[in-house]
């Protein structure tokens, strides 16, 4: 059992790692740009199709770690819920507070709107092609800003609840961090690109033309 439960651990911790880190690079991307040349970086190639692979990643993940536990060996292998009654079939009832919390987290987590919404997008649009609303042809919204905020809300609680369930069955914990790179990235770049259409032709006699 301690072996089940330890692969589940790490397809949790795979989801939810790259669940946040989606959620940062769409923070990075719709947050950073401050002046006209990052604002037209960013909704231009390579980022306006980088947008859309991040809500792919995010729905894709998200809605894995809220899969229901459906009791089998190789289904929903990165439930939370899942996870946390395995948990607590190899601990026992010194658990059964733990389990109860993470449940009630989760079931807060599910009645939300943007549970919701995450779910029909993966169910009609991402993950399957359904004859929704929401799916609507050659279209992919963004996500608000509140969207966002909620969203980051939700990993903390999926971080809460991986944790607790790491914390009873071993001495680790997990720990999700933020990277600034991309949001550098755009700035520095949309300078670099202002500087060099204004002086392209210097750039151009010293070797560093556009291809």
């Amino acid at each position: 059992m301690k072996e089940k439960v330890d692969q589940l651990l790490k397809h949790v911790q795979f989801s939810l790692l790259l669940c946040n880190e989606a959620l940062n690079e769409i923070l990075n991307i719709t947050q950073t740009p401050n002046t006209n040349e990052e604002h037209d970086l960013v909704n231009g190639k390579p980022f306006s199709f980088y947008g859309v692979t991040l809500q792919y990643c995010f729905i894709m993940e998200y809605t894995k770690l809220m899969e229901d536990d459906l009791r089998t060996e190789d289904k929903n292998v990165a439930s939370l819920n899942r996870l946390n009654r395995a948990v607590n079939e190899l601990v026992g009832s010194k658990y059964d507070n733990i389990f109860n919390e993470n449940r009630g987290l989760l079931g807060e987590i599910r009645k939300s709107i943007l549970h919701e919404k995450l779910l029909a997008l993966r169910n009609n649009k991402f993950g399957h092609s359904g004859n929704h609303p929401i799916n609507s042809p050659f279209k992919i919204a963004g996500f608000t800003g509140e969207q966002i905020i909620e969203m980051g809300k939700h990993i903390k609680i999926f971080l809460k609840i991986a944790n607790n369930c790491f914390g009873a069955s071993s001495a680790t914990t997990l720990g999700i961090a933020n990277d600034d790179r991309t949001a550098n990235f755009i700035r520095y770049h949309a300078k670099y690109k202002q500087y060099y259409f204004k002086n392209f032709i210097k750039a151009e006699e010293e070797g560093y033309g556009l291809r």
